[in-house]
């Protein structure tokens, strides 16, 4: 009776084997929300994220009441680093100014932090800081060859579509293509303030940086090139600059310091 009055319900037992069950409404925190709570709450602890936290208990639950923005809180948190366990008390209002008690157990996995892509992007996009964001990963879970460092992300393009928010492995990536294989480029020699330039046909793909071999059509002669630009190649010699266009630079340079 007592029970009764106390959720606003008139009843009266007609003998003492009477029995009445009282349900209500409850807004359900599942193990994935405990398992949250607790990792914040040991994460507040170091001042940052080191473990993914795995409850014990797979079943466990705890009911709130409907209609509040009441959360679980937590009391006697006790981590064990080196044990990779921690125990915690679970405060769960029941609606009735008092609170529910629960006793609960997880097994604790170090997290690793990683560079992932915050959004698409597409192959031939160039990867850039602001692509970038970081997500914690079970370092038990970490393949050898994914990215830990955004370092070996920037600039680079994906193979294909990549997940966002994923890790991501080096095979995954390539360096960014600026000079299409077949394609016509423009060839640069700098010698001082002197600077001739020339047309020649990339005879591969390149990448900034990369070394590629390069066709003068009129001498075809075959060089090895530096990708500086998309389209551009630098040479360290005269090799595939045409003897005109070495003489008709030279002769400009000339007379342009006759008139200093």
């Amino acid at each position: 009776m007592a029970i009764a009055a106390a959720n606003g319900i008139s009843w009266q037992p007609r003998s003492r084997f009477d029995r009445i069950t009282i349900e209500r409404e409850s807004r359900v925190v599942n193990v994935r929300e405990i398992e949250r709570r607790l990792a914040d709450a040991i994460a507040a602890t170091s001042g940052r994220v080191e473990f993914e936290v795995d409850v014990e208990n797979r079943q466990q639950i705890v009911h709130l009441p409907v209609g509040s923005e009441v959360r679980i809180e937590i009391e006697n948190l006790r981590v064990d680093a080196r044990g990779r366990r921690a125990t915690a008390t679970l405060l769960a209002p029941n609606g009735d100014g008092g609170v529910n008690r629960v006793p609960v157990t997880a097994r604790l996995f170090p997290v690793v932090d990683v560079p992932v892509l915050s959004g698409p992007v597409m192959p031939g996009q160039a990867i850039g800081e602001s692509d970038l964001e970081w997500a914690s990963v079970r370092a038990d879970r970490l393949r050898r060859d994914m990215i830990t460092d955004a370092r070996w992300m920037i600039g680079m393009t994906p193979r294909r579509a990549i997940t966002p928010g994923l890790p991501v492995a080096m095979r995954d990536l390539q360096e960014r293509i600026v000079v299409q294989k077949n394609s016509m480029v423009t060839i640069v020699l700098r010698s001082g303030t002197l600077t001739l330039t020339a047309r020649g046909k990339s005879l591969q793909d390149g990448a900034l940086g990369s070394a590629i071999r390069v066709l003068n059509p009129r001498s075809d002669r075959v060089v090895e090139a530096t990708v500086i630009s998309p389209d551009t190649v630098e040479i360290q010699s005269l090799q595939m600059i045409g003897a005109a266009q070495v003489q008709a630079a030279s002769n400009v340079a000339l007379k342009a310091g006759s008139y200093r």
